[in-house]
């Protein structure tokens, strides 16, 4: 199936609305722009609300005090990321996630789930993963905190400067269909 649309899905403010309609068009077009892989996205509404852990709080917070908007426990069902970190030019998305070694890491049967197989799965779903480990945390958080932030940052910019890109490749397009309209006149 293709899909055809005059805006992405990340320029619908589907928290801003209480319509069924909207989310469910937004979780749609996040869909058929993942070309059919289901996105953890968006999905504040699914949110259990609450911490894991008084780590992931601790994370949150310091987070917070720079400047970040985070949601604990983004997703669907029991797959959730810890920390979802808000995308401050694109309402109803996220930058990153953030990953904590808190209670569902400890959860986990094996390393493998735990480190490889968990991350590999919300990168295929287009997350950026940031991981925060408790040991490094306890010793230096606001260290850590800070190496965090810098992070998100760099995320913020490499995307500021695709999107400049992009719109800078919309506007050649646009400059040659006009020019080569004026050549055949």
């Amino acid at each position: 199936m293709l899909v055809y649309s005059s805006f992405s899905p990340d320029m619908l403010d589907a928290a801003r609305s209480q319509s069924r309609g909207l989310n469910d068009l937004k979780k749609f077009l996040e869909f058929a722009a993942a070309d059919g892989k289901l996105t953890l996205e968006g999905q504040t509404q699914d949110s259990v609300g609450g911490f894991d852990s008084p780590f992931e709080k601790a994370v949150s917070e310091a987070l917070e005090l720079r400047g970040w908007i985070v949601i604990p426990q983004i997703g669907v069902s029991g797959f959730r990321i810890d920390l979802g970190v808000k995308h401050p030019d694109k309402p109803g998305t996220y930058l990153a996630g953030v990953e904590c070694d808190g209670a569902t890491y400890h959860r986990c049967v094996t390393a493998r789930d735990r480190d490889k197989t968990r991350q590999l799965v919300l990168e295929g779903l287009g997350w950026n993963v940031i991981r925060v480990w408790s040991p490094d945390w306890w010793h230096d958080s606001n260290g850590v905190a800070g190496k965090i932030d810098q992070q998100l940052q760099e995320l913020l910019q490499h995307d500021r400067s695709d999107l400049d890109e992009q719109s800078k490749a919309e506007h050649d397009d646009k400059d040659a269909v006009t020019c080569s309209e004026v050549t055949f006149e």
